[in-house]
């Protein structure tokens, strides 16, 4: 690789180029002249820099498990363009460039080797599960269950974590790893569902049981009123991030 045409780099930006093109091996072609980088590759571009966004206060699993969305939003994006460009009819408009996150509140995942879930037994009958996220020595109590109770969720692996934020709070979710378990169907028994509008639900069956129908209209009434209560949030959230400059 030649770097004449780098002259007005300086020594950092020079260094960073250097170990830039050591990793060609994992590009990946978008085209005949064209490359785009594997999430292997801007991971190790970011620990060779010693990038600060990179080493900040987060888990270092979350910051790869970023990364890693980041890169697949762009290769969405790619793909999308390739299928735009064959045929437009498809598509309402042309597919937009991932952007720049315009709020200071983002979600983000805890793999499971940075967030554990603890069994504290509280007496003789009862045990507490926790959830222990990481850069904290708080725990959040998921669920409290007699010892004599049946296998739950909680007893199953751990999977991830995702903290998401809600209006003035935030949400945590947590997968956990649950096992199959065979269940034994009469497949000559069957329930009918027919999902509709006015008649949310509409049932039938072959084993004699009574049918039933569940009336949508009221259902649908307060999804109208929801989506109205949601639009006028999203117009106030509009202008709160425009009169912040985001706009």
């Amino acid at each position: 690789m030649s770097y004449k045409n780098f002259k007005n780099l300086n020594a950092h930006q020079l260094q960073t180029l250097i170990e830039f093109s050591k990793t060609n091996n994992r590009f990946k072609p978008i085209g005949p002249k064209h490359y785009f980088p594997k999430y292997e590759q801007i991971d190790y571009m970011f620990k060779v820099n010693k990038n600060p966004d990179y080493f900040n206060n987060l888990p270092m699993q979350t910051n790869q498990k970023i990364i890693k969305k980041v890169v697949e939003s762009f290769y969405g994006w790619l793909e999308l363009s390739k299928k735009y460009n064959i045929d437009h009819s498809k598509f309402k408009g042309r597919p937009r460039i991932p952007g720049y996150v315009k709020t200071d509140k983002v979600s983000f995942g805890i793999t499971n080797q940075d967030a554990k879930v603890y069994k504290v037994k509280v007496d003789k009958d009862n045990i507490l599960y926790e959830l222990k996220l990481p850069k904290t020595k708080k725990r959040l109590t998921l669920l409290k269950k007699n010892i004599s109770d049946s296998h739950t969720f909680v007893d199953d692996a751990l999977y991830q974590v995702e903290v998401i934020p809600f209006y003035d709070v935030y949400k945590i979710n947590v997968t956990f790893k649950t096992k199959k378990e065979p269940i034994n169907l009469d497949k000559s028994h069957i329930l009918a569902l027919d999902p509709g509008i006015n008649n949310f639900l509409t049932s039938s069956n072959n084993v004699g049981l009574e049918p039933f129908i569940i009336n949508g209209k009221t259902m649908k009434s307060v999804n109208v009123y929801a989506s109205k209560k949601i639009a006028e949030i999203s117009l106030i959230e509009r202008h709160h991030l425009k009169y912040k400059g985001y706009g």
